[in-house]
């Protein structure tokens, strides 16, 4: 949801901006975030981190921006073509979740109400007190709070279902957390940002 928001608010110089901005997190969430989920207790292992299929494509994306690399335009749609399908096949297996649950067991969960409250409200409250230390231009500052006020990414249901975790409530915690966007994103985007 973030590339939509960001493509919307501020064209597409945001959404390189924003691609910019998410690196580090992919990069940490593909080997530590994983590796947390998995609850491995061995050593790292590094070969495996880079073999992940997300880091590579990281590395590869890198390498293309920073040295310029022109794709051919079939395969530019044929990538294009991948990508547009994941959100549609997430939300087909969050859809799945969430179609098994009853709408009181959602609305009764104290658990959802903190997700929500951290991801929509803590998270970029943190965001824009952090980035308020730094001298910069203030677009990239908003971008940066626009990335923080997004509902909880659909990948954890995912992780939740490789890794046997709660998959229930992180689809409730997702359900909730765009259902409140609709009132937070605006609110929170009109209040926390930089001119």
């Amino acid at each position: 949801m973030g590339m939509p928001l960001v493509y919307g608010l501020y064209g597409k110089i945001g959404v390189l901006y924003l691609s910019i901005f998410l690196i580090p997190y992919q990069i940490l969430f593909w080997t530590y975030g994983e590796g947390l989920f998995s609850n491995e207790k061995e050593n790292i292992n590094i070969r495996k981190y880079l073999n992940n299929p997300n880091i590579i494509a990281v590395i590869i994306g890198l390498f293309i921006f920073i040295f310029a690399i022109k794709i051919p335009f079939i395969a530019k749609e044929a990538l294009g073509d991948i990508g547009a399908i994941t959100m549609p096949l997430s939300m087909m297996i969050i859809g799945e979740k969430i179609g098994s649950l009853e709408f009181k067991e959602i609305i009764l969960d104290k658990d959802v109400y903190f997700c929500s409250f951290i991801r929509l409200i803590v998270a970029p409250i943190l965001m824009f007190i952090i980035i308020s230390f730094f001298n910069g231009i203030p677009l990239i500052k908003n971008i940066c709070i626009a990335a923080e006020v997004i509902p909880t990414a659909t990948v954890s249901v995912l992780f939740c279902e490789k890794y046997n975790g709660n998959a229930n409530l992180a689809s409730k915690c997702i359900l909730a957390t765009h259902i409140l966007s609709i009132v937070t994103i605006p609110v929170m985007l009109m209040f926390l940002r930089f001119s």
